[in-house]
């Protein structure tokens, strides 16, 4: 379920500027911008996002807070792989529709050669 900025940014802490900042160099297709016009984060990009503002809060401080302390360990570990998981599941919709397409357009190239076979038999 995707959050929006201000939800992330409450749930993280920070502001909503720091989580604009920080969600504009990630990609569109992560960013969805809602109905009625309120930015809706992709789970994915909240990931991304979360470990962004995660880790430049330890470099700042140089220590861990409690707040922070929901990011380590199992959670954390989870938190990633779950991340990856649906990253690789929409690649792999990607690569067959990809796979689909070349298959497409090798019977359209085959279908061009037997046309110009004939039409030089003619």
């Amino acid at each position: 379920m995707s959050k929006t900025v201000k939800e992330l940014a409450d749930e993280l802490g920070v502001s909503k500027q720091t989580i604009r900042y920080h969600y504009r160099n990630i990609p569109d297709k992560y960013v969805v911008k809602g109905q009625d016009g309120v930015i809706r984060i992709d789970p994915i990009a909240e990931g991304i996002i979360r470990n962004k503002v995660v880790n430049n809060h330890h470099k700042n401080t140089g220590k861990y807070t409690d707040k922070d302390s929901e990011f380590t360990g199992k959670e954390k570990y989870d938190d990633h792989r779950n991340i990856l998981v649906e990253q690789l599941a929409k690649k792999d919709e990607e690569i067959k529709r990809l796979h689909s397409l070349l298959e497409q357009a090798q019977k359209i190239a085959d279908q061009a050669q037997q046309l110009q076979l004939m039409a030089e038999h003619s």
